[in-house]
């Protein structure tokens, strides 16, 4: 293909910021148009080769037969594990610019609009990469569930909410995922407090921790649809995080469609 590879990036109508800026830096850096999808600002989903969808709110429960909690907690305070204080201005600023992760109100425009992305990619065997929620949808498209809140897993010690990579995964062997990480055994971030409940159809199982929580996962019959429950752009510094966007726009280069 000549020309760049178009990367729709899915994003909530405001906000998420910070998510949307490191995704398109490093879509470009490895060739790549990144595209903005969001309710506000829809685009042929024909003319692009592949698609990244991003974190975000709370999915909305309905979609996988639970109901909606009208008393879902605000915001809760979050605490970051910090290598170093010269990270604290980055990891300050990462936060004020990106969507908050609870929400008491469902975002059903945005859950429609990335439900077809996933249609789409999954139909036309286009490279898809789901990030946090992006994975959680993907599950839901292959009737999948969730569980509304994780916290109950961890009673050795708490769940992590950090940018930096503390929570060790485990990696299956003769996955995708493990392609592209090059690791059995990886640490990661954490900004999520709902996770996969029921695998859905068509789909594998390739990370997990050490308490059953699924980390990532793939549809082996796809080219490239793989889901990761952590958040990649936020750990660019690291080559095997860099690497999810490198296959993504190496799969996205050879796809064939009309501009």
């Amino acid at each position: 293909m000549g020309s760049r590879p178009r990367i729709g990036v899915t994003a909530p109508a405001q906000g998420g910021y910070g998510s949307w800026l490191f995704t398109r830096l490093i879509l470009g850096f490895y060739g790549a148009k990144a595209v903005k999808l969001t309710t506000k600002r829809k685009v042929d989903l024909h003319a692009l080769h592949g698609f990244v969808i991003a974190g975000g709110a709370d999915v909305d429960p309905r979609l996988y037969g639970k109901e909606l909690k009208q008393e879902w907690e605000a915001e809760r305070k979050r605490v970051f594990f910090l290598k170093s204080w010269l990270l604290l201005p980055l990891v300050f600023l990462v936060r004020v610019f990106s969507s908050r992760t609870h929400s008491k109100d469902a975002d059903n425009a945005r859950d429609t609009l990335e439900l077809a992305v996933i249609a789409h990619a999954f139909e036309k065997n286009l490279p898809l990469l789901g990030i946090c929620r992006g994975m959680q949808l993907m599950n839901i498209y292959h009737k999948g569930t969730l569980h509304q809140e994780i916290k109950d897993f961890y009673t050795e010690s708490p769940h992590l909410t950090t940018l930096l990579p503390r929570k060790t995964i485990h990696i299956a062997l003769h996955s995708k995922l493990y392609e592209i990480l090059g690791h059995q055994r990886y640490r990661v971030n954490s900004l999520h407090h709902q996770s996969i409940d029921l695998l859905g159809e068509k789909l594998h199982k390739v990370a997990w921790e050490s308490n059953g929580i699924i980390q990532a996962i793939e549809a082996p019959a796809h080219p490239f649809f793989v889901g990761i429950q952590w958040h990649p752009e936020y750990l660019l510094q690291f080559r095997p995080q860099r690497a999810f966007f490198f296959h993504l726009v190496a799969a996205a280069k050879s796809q064939k469609v009309t501009p």
